[in-house]
């Protein structure tokens, strides 16, 4: 790794995605649902769907969405194992919208056990964003990392969101915040990094946000992390 990266570890301090929304938050907590921030931890072990989720996954796959995933990054699914793979231990969904069902737009995070990148030889999860207009469902973006945290804004608009990009070139782990933007989220600024595979998060502080946060912008552009 540059030695501009490894000033940015000397200068920075201990990272907390945030604080983990209470279980069973007083109904002032509710009506207070701006600027709050939720870990999220996906285990595709125990993953459960709980609403129309299956549903979904049927309509992307009469769109042949699946397939039209560039294959160097994509397991292609075979017709007798579809139900087996589309399944809730390959995907996990999450509302878009607050005020809004599911079917009307939704982040679906896809398990790397389905990916492959050759290059790396590595698996790491896809996350996709979804909106449905005109009763069609419509891909707004794509993101290969994981969804760390999200951070509500208000029942109308779409969370911002705390993502992992783990980037092997760089040798480091590079924490974005993403916000929605014009129909679809856009990179705001890095907030963070680690290079001991996220075990030890170091957090920007704004100053240092703001120094480096344009070049971590090109890695993320140039390993096509976010497209």
């Amino acid at each position: 790794m540059n030695k501009s990266f490894y000033a940015m570890l000397i200068m920075a301090f201990c990272f907390s995605c945030g604080d983990k929304t209470k279980e069973n938050p007083s109904s002032d907590e509710k009506n207070q649902l701006q600027n709050e921030s939720k870990i999220v931890e996906i285990d595709f072990h125990k993953n459960q769907f709980v609403s129309n989720e299956r549903q979904l996954l049927n309509e992307l796959d009469s769109l042949q969405f699946f397939n039209s995933l560039p294959q160097r990054i994509f397991i292609e699914i075979p017709p007798e194992k579809r139900n087996q793979l589309l399944s809730e231990k390959h995907f996990n969904f999450i509302p878009l919208f607050l005020n809004k069902p599911i079917s009307e737009g939704f982040i679906m995070t896809i398990s790397g056990e389905l990916f492959m990148d050759r290059k790396f030889s590595t698996m790491t999860n896809r996350s996709f964003v979804f909106e449905r207009v005109n009763s069609s469902l419509v891909l707004v973006n794509s993101f290969k990392g994981f969804i760390k945290e999200l951070r509500t804004n208000g029942s109308s608009i779409p969370s911002d969101l705390v993502l992992e990009f783990n980037s092997e070139k760089e040798n480091a782990y590079f924490y974005c915040l993403y916000n929605w933007q014009d129909g679809k989220y856009q990179f705001n600024k890095c907030i963070g990094l680690s290079e001991d595979k996220g075990n030890t998060v170091f957090k920007y502080t704004d100053a240092q946000s703001i120094e480096y946060s344009s070049d971590i912008k090109l890695i993320i552009e140039k390993e096509n992390f976010a497209f």
